[in-house]
């Protein structure tokens, strides 16, 4: 299944990364499958398909009985044709990574300042003072400082989503390992560089100078990004690319999710007329085909959707689908943890978008001509339900998978909405997001980018508004 496919990719690459930095050394063993399966919040499955593909690229062995042992030795790089290897099928993915920290992290950063406390700023001074006054030991550790100080940064805005996308993004990159006293002299004057540049933006902080800060990170950012891909190509000289490396995110990894997803994309499906009041739902089998998941996944959802009075589901016939006022009250009554967890999920998300459809369309502005504008106007002109689909997909997939897979997972939440409407039970609130879509439209028609922004962040602000009133009254519903 594509989902179970993108999570293992994810973990290979966490997996990987913790290699190439360091943390599990030659000839060590790896942790318990049980141990990383918890680490990494994924079952056995995912984690021993991760395992293998680390063992066919020579970074493991797996022998049976045992943990996985390392085979990649960080001191022994001459000899290391694998890690250049990595490094060249993973260039076009390090470029489309760094050209997404490249245009969200200036941005993020100044949000995130002015959400931080005393206490947070008082903290982040500590922080850069210590880098200050740190005196470089490797390559490693001066990545692994900069982690750090920027996860710090990021826990401003109190989004999980976010701090693991930025791990994610930070997995995603491979480490370059110094060869030489040349290279290691170069990195020497870089990291002072960077120590400095911190310094500076300390003061933009302190003195709330946001458009300072903004422009000194994305000269950082940029610097770093140029620094590395320079680096690659040198180490890579003369090599060909065998294996095409691909960015992946799973911003949910439990396993009740993937079930939990299925669910709120047939509620969707229901509330869009694909299923209509006293059908019956396809077969477990091609549930599992139609929403990509195992077809134990498939039972699970249906279970659920038993559990919220949407269908009713008899042996020998079937789920059929049963909507009326009684299921409605009935729903608000079904109010469980994992419905909990699925709108907070949900309202996160929604952060995200909205945040990031703000970062990015400046540097995607050009493509968003005349034709494209009035054409997108009318499609958004004729929806039921005003909803920004055709506009992100156009946004958010400029020839970057890295930011086309952030999208994705950034939208599988957005079927959460149907349910958060259902708990806020607002129906002027949903009233007045349907009476903005006429105006954004003609915003949209006429090129006014201002104007039709700031629709959208009102139309964000609502539902947003709505999703913690949803997450308030499903608190209050099971407690």
């Amino acid at each position: 299944m594509e989902q179970e496919k993108t999570l293992y990719e994810c973990v290979y690459r966490m997996i990987l990364h913790t290699i190439h930095n360091g943390k599990y050394r030659y000839n060590e063993e790896l942790p318990s499958l049980n141990t990383l399966c918890k680490a990494y919040g994924v079952g056995r499955n995912t984690m021993r398909t991760a395992l293998q593909k680390l063992q066919s690229h020579g970074y493991v062995v797996l022998e049976k009985g045992s943990p996985a042992k390392v085979l990649f030795d960080i001191n022994d790089f001459d000899n290391n044709v694998q890690y250049r290897q990595t490094m060249l099928d993973s260039y076009q993915m390090i470029y489309d990574v760094f050209t997404v920290i490249e245009w969200i992290m200036p941005d993020i950063s100044v949000i995130c300042m002015r959400k931080a406390s005393k206490e947070q700023i008082k903290g982040l001074e500590e922080k850069v003072i210590a880098l200050s006054q740190r005196q470089l030991v490797n390559e490693i550790d001066v990545y692994e400082y900069l982690y750090d100080l920027y996860l710090y940064v990021l826990s401003f805005l109190d989004n999980p989503i976010l701090n693991d996308l930025f791990l994610t993004l930070m997995n995603s990159l491979t480490l370059p390992l110094v060869q030489n006293e040349e290279e290691h002299k170069k990195l020497t004057n870089n990291f002072d560089a960077m120590k400095k540049t911190f310094t500076i933006a300390l003061r933009f902080v302190l003195k709330g100078n946001d458009f300072m800060l903004r422009k000194l990170i994305f000269a950082l950012c940029k610097g770093i990004k140029n620094i590395t891909l320079s680096y690659t190509k040198r180490l890579t000289q003369g090599m060909t690319i065998k294996e095409k490396a691909k960015f992946s995110w799973v911003s949910n990894r439990s396993q009740e999710y993937l079930y939990t997803r299925v669910v709120t994309d047939i509620m969707n499906d229901i509330k869009t007329g694909i299923y209509h009041n006293g059908d019956l739902l396809p077969s477990l089998a091609k549930l599992a085909t139609l929403y990509e998941v195992s077809e134990r996944t498939s039972r699970k959802a249906v279970k659920k959707l038993n559990e919220f009075h949407i269908v009713n589901t008899i042996n020998g016939i079937g789920s059929r689908i049963q909507l009326d006022d009684q299921t409605i009250k009935d729903f608000m009554k079904s109010a469980d943890d994992h419905m909990l967890n699925g709108l907070q999920h949900y309202r996160h998300s929604l952060q995200l978008l909205d945040l990031f459809a703000g970062f990015i369309f400046p540097h995607v502005q050009n493509q968003f001509n005349k034709e494209r504008c009035q054409s997108l106007a009318d499609k958004i002109g004729e929806l039921d339900v005003f909803t920004f689909d055709e506009y992100f997909q156009l946004l958010f997939t400029e020839e970057n998978d890295c930011l086309r897979v952030i999208y994705e997972e950034l939208n599988k939440p957005m079927n959460w909405n149907l349910i958060a409407c259902i708990m806020a039970d607002k129906q002027e609130m949903i009233n007045e997001i349907k009476a903005l879509q006429p105006l954004y439209c003609e915003h949209l028609r006429k090129r006014h980018f201002h104007k039709m922004n700031e629709i959208m962040h009102k139309v964000f602000a609502i539902r947003l508004q709505m999703a913690d009133m949803a997450i308030a009254a499903c608190q209050k519903a099971f407690q």
